[in-house]
């Protein structure tokens, strides 16, 4: 089965993974099991259940040989990246819970993210981020933004460079290590961390934001479902190290636990110059 053959079927089946999953963990947010995975990093009820249920509901794809799921809390039991990347063509790449220490508590900056991979081309996917009822999915290849609650559908905006003139805020998990210039609030260019990838990425989608920052300790599952949007949107996910473009994922781009190797920023590429300034002082 050639997805570009079934773009609709496949969307169709996204968009529904999404908003059963997203009201599914919702659902469950009222009364939380937290576990503890490897690193003492939370998993949920919600983690779990919707690993299961990406299995069940994606089964008509995943049966075929060149389909695999990529799901943050299985990837041990799976090949490596390179055995992956070199013996299947399409990657289903899903982040159960995106924010899970944020749900966890009861906050609402939290998602469910699924990307589509053709491969490691990003060519599908979305986020659903079900507490404020904002889905943000990949349509014939147009980023189509729905509140879910009204059923109001619209086209996503264009990627657009930063008014340097006006306050600006940039999405970046650079915590305490950043290299945040003093200087730079002179232009009012102020840095915000966000609780999670997806509500980082929404705010830059949604043009309150004017990027967010990659740290290594993101994984390909944390950023897959915004890549396809960014492609469709004219943003671009560009290295902090050398300024290269990240088109497709490929086994290079990870490391062990398939994190990533170098920094990065989704942004309108007309903002990468003065926001890798900020960010690294560089």
């Amino acid at each position: 089965m050639d997805y570009r053959v079934n773009a609709h079927k496949a969307t169709e089946d996204i968009r529904a993974f999404l908003l059963g999953a997203g009201a599914h963990a919702l659902k469950l947010q009222k009364g939380i099991d937290r576990r503890y995975k490897q690193g003492q990093q939370a998993v949920t009820q919600a983690d779990l259940d919707i690993s299961r249920m990406a299995a069940d509901k994606l089964s008509h794809w995943l049966e075929q040989d060149d389909h695999i799921l990529i799901d943050e809390e299985s990837i041990d039991t799976i090949s490596t990246p390179e055995e992956i990347f070199a013996t299947t063509r399409y990657q289903w790449v899903l982040d159960p819970v995106d924010g899970t220490a944020g749900y966890a508590l009861g906050r609402d900056k939290w998602g469910v993210s699924l990307g589509l991979l053709e491969e490691g081309l990003p060519v599908g996917g979305g986020f659903y981020m079900p507490a404020i009822g904002a889905l943000i999915l990949i349509e014939d290849g147009k980023a189509y933004y729905t509140d879910v609650p009204t059923g109001k559908k619209r086209p996503m905006p264009r990627a657009q460079a930063m008014e340097i003139n006006s306050q600006v805020f940039v999405e970046s998990f650079f915590g305490f290590e950043h290299h945040w210039k003093k200087e730079m609030s002179k232009n009012k260019v102020w840095l915000n961390t966000p609780e999670c990838s997806v509500q980082g990425c929404y705010s830059t989608f949604m043009h309150q934001a004017a990027g967010i920052s990659f740290m290594e300790l993101f994984s390909m599952w944390d950023i897959a479902g915004a890549a396809s949007i960014a492609g469709a949107t004219g943003h671009k996910i560009m290295s902090l190290d050398d300024g290269r473009t990240l088109e497709r994922f490929t086994a290079q781009e990870f490391k062990d636990t398939w994190k990533l190797k170098s920094k990065w920023i989704l942004t309108h590429p007309d903002n990468y110059d003065v926001l890798k300034e900020a960010l690294t002082g560089e």
